[in-house]
């Protein structure tokens, strides 16, 4: 027996067992339109939440790989996130949104940057004329330095 499922309006035929005829067509059709559904909802440059850790990070930086956007690819960010950093006596938290513009006709950093944020981890962020996000850290006092930054980013990609 078949049970129908509709994915964006396309309504597939499903196998509910092992019963003939042979239902491969119909999985193959299945996984394309979920490939399809799923693609519909995030470009290529989006980034799906996440958690980075800063744990090594008290006092210093470094890039996040996994925020780069090319400007070749994409023209606007919008990132939203939250840091957290702990030691045996200090703590600094902070959550925002970072909105990125690239205007190529600015002679320098071709990058708008733009920080809303509530709170202070003490984390300064910046980004490379190549689209590279990274990050530097103040220092806070204690020991046994912990910390992480938890991200999310929609891209609005070049015409």
């Amino acid at each position: 027996m078949a049970k129908n499922i509709t994915i964006q309006n396309k309504v597939i035929r499903f196998p509910e067992s092992a019963e003939s005829p042979n239902w491969a067509p119909a999985l193959v059709e299945f996984a394309e339109a979920v490939e399809a559904a799923l693609g519909s909802i995030a470009g290529p440059f989006d980034i799906a939440p996440q958690v980075f850790n800063i744990d090594l990070y008290n006092g210093t930086g470094i890039d996040i790989t996994e925020l780069l956007f090319p400007p070749s690819n994409v023209s606007k960010v919008d990132i939203l996130y939250s840091v957290v950093r702990t030691t045996t006596t200090s703590a600094a938290v902070e959550g925002g949104h970072i909105e990125l513009l690239y205007d190529q006709t600015k002679p320098v950093n071709n990058w708008d940057m733009e920080i809303s944020k509530q709170g202070d981890a003490l984390i300064s962020f910046s980004i490379s004329n190549s689209g590279q996000l990274s990050f530097i850290t103040d220092v806070i006092t204690g020991s046994n330095h912990s910390g992480f930054i938890s991200f999310r980013a929609s891209a609005i990609l070049n015409s």
